[in-house]
């Protein structure tokens, strides 16, 4: 190799070195440009936001031992806010009885509660049998995220709200519920069912109707932003002072008067309603195992507890009377003695709670309410 050949591969060398350098210095110039156009603020506006709302609904009682704030995985007792009075006043759901009549593309004899749900209305071009209707529902039920409630229109047009084997029908309706305690339906879980109800459709020789995407969404963002505000839980804890058998636990409170109910105890109202619950303080299932208990929890779900003005008093002097007779002291979640007294300054809160929960056409209790607030 000549001298020549050896000057031109170096020269060629230091020409690639200085344009690599090059492309270096330019790309740096270029990020630091950008990150003084991009620079990130000092406040995140979500966060701030946030911050905001939790410091507006913090709770007036520490002994209701019940996470703050209106999420609704999280239910919480804010006492009189006035963001909760405020956003009841300003958008009520529907009066709370009787359930909205649906008014949608030949549906109006289906009794849907307009107000908190959504109907979606397949007609057949000839009546379908109940087995083949149950087959073509079946995915749709184990699929769905949000409660779905079915009405159908058998062959001879009578309305039935459940299906079965022994007719054939006409038209099925299907009722979505726009929120719940997860939070209001989504884009995506709208769609899923919309396109299972399209399935059911096709394998049914159906059409398919119902509302506009857009308004089903805005209708549930609303819905759950009402429900958010005055959704509420209270409990109380009953600390053993030594581990008592599930057996003796489940004996001392029938004998009190709980009764069994979906692996919890219930204590019931007049007419058959749910005022409170006794949970294993684990939160595990009554028939989950024998061992040893040395914690359960009594519950007051607001929302879906008949109004009381006693509610939360009533379930105080059952937990006094349960701790009596298992050897137990009842506390709050913070672990301190529940005060005396303390019934009765919650009662008056959950009184204006009640109110506010009927303004709004959530009347605690009620079967929208139960489905609200599930």
């Amino acid at each position: 190799m000549s001298d020549l050949q050896i000057g031109l591969i170096i020269l060629g060398l230091v020409l690639i070195g200085v344009l690599l350098a090059f492309n270096w210095w330019q790309d740096r110039r270029v990020r630091r440009r950008m990150q003084q156009q991009f620079q990130p603020p000092a406040h995140d506006p979500l966060l701030d936001a946030e911050q905001g709302a939790r410091s507006q609904t913090e709770p007036v009682l520490s002994q209701s031992a019940v996470a703050p704030g209106t999420e609704r995985r999280e239910p919480g007792m804010g006492g009189d806010t006035p963001a909760a009075e405020e956003t009841a006043a300003a958008a009520p759901v529907a009066p709370a009885a009787p359930a909205a009549m649906v008014t949608a593309r030949g549906a109006a004899d289906v009794p849907a509660d307009s107000a908190t749900e959504a109907l979606i209305s397949i007609s057949f071009a000839a009546p379908v049998s109940g087995a083949d209707l149950l087959g073509a529902v079946h995915p749709l039920r184990q699929q769905a995220r949000k409660s779905l409630r079915f009405f159908a229109f058998s062959a001879q047009g009578t309305l039935r709200q459940h299906l079965t084997t022994q007719d054939s029908y006409a038209s099925l309706h299907i009722a979505v519920q726009l929120a719940n305690r997860a939070g209001a339906i989504s884009q995506a879980e709208w769609l899923q069912i919309w396109s299972r109800a399209q399935d059911v459709a096709k394998r049914c020789n159906g059409k398919v109707s119902g509302p506009e995407q857009a308004a089903v969404l805005e209708q549930a963002v609303q819905l759950d932003r009402v429900a958010a505000a005055l959704d509420a839980e209270l409990s109380v804890t009953l600390a053993l002072t030594e581990p008592r058998p599930a057996a003796e636990v489940l004996a001392v409170a029938h004998e009190l008067g709980f009764q069994s109910a979906g692996g919890v105890l219930a204590w019931m109202s007049e007419q058959g309603l749910v005022r409170f619950t006794l949970a294993r303080g684990d939160g595990a299932l009554f028939e989950m195992g024998q061992a040893p208990l040395a914690h359960l929890s009594l519950l007051l779900d607001v929302p879906r507890s008949p109004a009381d003005e006693h509610a939360f008093g009533r379930m105080v002097k059952v937990g006094r009377d349960l701790a009596a007779r298992l050897d137990a002291h009842l506390i709050d979640d913070n672990g301190r003695p529940l005060a005396d007294g303390a019934e009765k300054v919650i009662d008056q809160q959950l009184v204006r709670l009640y109110a506010q929960l009927d303004k709004a056409g959530l009347t605690a209790g009620s079967a929208r309410a139960l489905r609200v607030f599930s």
